[in-house]
C-alpha cells in the first residue's frame, strides 16, 4: 500500500490538491530538491531514520513568509500524512507549533470588485469565460461546483433560469438550488452556439492525451484554464494587481463570490448565504418556509438587477423603482381584499343573526296560531 493512498479517501478533489502542494512543499524542504516526486519522496522518507518532530519545526521555519492560513492548513496536511502511516506525535507539541502562528485572516486583501471594473474585465473575456464567470458572479457558485455542472443541470426556460448544485459537486455535500441573470443565460446561449466546435479543436490540439470529443459538461475545461482566462483579462485592463507579500492576484476569480454575497447579503443575508450553499442557512431556509424553492426564486427575482453589469445603472434603478412600484400595489390590493374578506364576514354573521331571529318568529307565529 503507497504511502500517500489515504488522499483518494477524500472526497473533495480541492483538499487532495491542498495537501499534495502541502506535501510536496515539505520534501522541497527537508530534501532540498526543486520538484519531488511526491510518491518515491513519502516512501523513501518512511524508510529513513526521520527525527519528525525536527523535519517538522524545520518544514514551520521554511513557512514563516507564508499567510497564516496557508501555514495552518501545511501543518495539518503534514500531521495527517504522518498519522495515517503510524507516525503519531504529541498534541503538546502540534498545540505550540499552531500556538506560534500569528493571526487567522488571509493576508492577501481581496477586495469587492466595482461594476465599472467588472465590466471592463468581461468585455476581454472569450465567449466561454464570459459565460463561465457570468455564471459565477450571478450565482454565487464556487468555481469548483461550476465546472461540474452538466448541460441538463441548468434550466434556462425558468424565469429566473435555475441552477440545480448536486451534492456531488458541492463542497458541503448539499444539494441546492440558485439562479443566474438574464446576462448569464444570454452569454451561455451565445457560449452553446460554438461549444461543440470548441470541444472538436481542443481535442485536435491535444498532443499529450487523447481528450474525449464528448463531454457532457456546460464548461468543458479545466480550473487551470479559467483561471488563465481570468487572469489575462485583469492584466488586459490594468487590474492585475498582487499583493506584494503572497505575490497572489488581489482580484482572483473568488472576488464574484463576494460580490454575489455583497449585493444580495445587503437584502438578505439568509437567502444569499443559502444560495450560496453555506450549510447552516441552506437548512434554516429549507426548514423556515414551506416552499423554500419558490422563496428563493421570488427573491432572486426580485434583486437580479443588482447583479447586473452591462445594464445601464438608470435602467437598473428604473427596473428597481418599478419593482417597488409593483410591490406598493401588490400590498395595497392585498389590504383591500383583507378589508372585503372582512367585510363579507360581518355581514355573513348579521344574515346569519337576522335569519335566526326571523326562524325565531315563525316559530313563535306558529304557536300563536296553534293556541287559537
Amino acid at each position: 500500500m503507497g504511502k500517500l493512498d489515504y488522499l483518494k479517501q477524500f472526497e473533495s478533489g480541492s483538499t487532495v490538491r491542498a495537501y499534495r502542494a502541502a506535501l510536496k512543499k515539505f520534501f522541497q524542504t527537508i530534501y532540498n530538491v526543486a520538484e519531488p516526486n511526491l510518491e518515491e519522496s513519502a516512501e523513501k522518507y518512511f524508510a529513513e531514520n526521520r527525527n519528525y518532530e525536527g523535519d517538522v519545526q524545520t518544514f514551520m521555519v521554511a513557512l514563516k513568509e507564508a499567510p497564516p492560513k496557508t501555514r495552518r492548513l501545511y501543518l495539518t496536511a503534514v500531521k495527517v500524512f504522518l498519522l495515517e502511516n503510524g507516525v503519531e506525535l504529541s498534541q503538546l507539541f502540534w498545540r505550540r507549533l499552531k500556538a506560534r502562528i500569528k493571526g487567522s485572516e488571509a493576508v492577501s486583501e481581496e477586495k469587492v470588485p466595482t461594476k465599472e471594473q467588472l465590466r471592463s474585465v468581461f468585455m476581454h473575456l472569450p465567449v466561454h469565460g464570459k459565460a463561465l464567470f457570468l455564471t459565477l458572479l450571478s450565482s454565487g457558485m464556487r468555481i469548483g461546483e461550476c465546472l461540474q455542472l452538466k448541460i441538463d443541470d441548468v434550466d434556462l426556460t425558468s424565469d429566473p433560469p435555475v441552477v440545480h448544485v448536486r451534492a456531488e459537486y458541492s463542497k458541503t455535500g448539499q444539494k441546492r438550488i440558485t439562479f443566474i441573470s438574464q446576462e448569464a443565460k444570454q452569454a451561455i446561449l451565445e457560449w452553446l452556439k460554438v461549444r461543440g466546435s470548441y470541444i472538436q479543436a481542443a481535442a485536435g490540439r491535444s498532443h499529450i492525451y487523447a481528450k474525449p470529443t464528448e463531454d457532457g459538461r456546460l464548461f468543458p475545461f479545466t480550473s487551470v484554464n479559467a483561471r488563465v482566462m481570468w487572469h489575462n483579462a485583469l492584466k488586459k485592463t490594468g487590474n492585475g494587481q498582487v499583493d506584494p507579500r503572497t505575490k497572489r492576484m488581489l482580484m482572483r476569480p473568488h472576488v464574484l463570490r463576494k460580490f454575489f454575497r455583497s449585493m444580495l447579503g445587503s437584502q438578505s443575508v439568509d437567502m444569499a448565504e443559502a444560495l450560496m450553499g453555506h450549510s447552516g442557512y441552506l437548512t434554516q431556509v429549507y426548514r423556515k418556509y414551506p416552499d423554500p424553492e419558490k422563496t428563493l426564486a421570488e427573491f432572486y427575482r426580485r434583486n437580479e438587477h443588482l447583479l447586473l453589469i452591462f445594464t445601464d445603472e438608470s435602467t437598473v434603478q428604473k427596473v428597481a423603482e418599478k419593482q417597488s412600484e409593483l410591490e406598493q400595489q401588490t400590498k395595497q390590493q392585498q389590504a383591500i381584499i383583507n378589508g372585503l374578506v372582512a367585510e363579507n364576514l360581518a355581514l355573513k354573521e348579521k344574515i346569519s343573526k337576522v335569519e335566526k331571529k326571523l326562524a325565531e318568529v315563525e316559530e313563535l307565529l306558529r304557536r300563536l296560531i296553534g293556541e287559537s
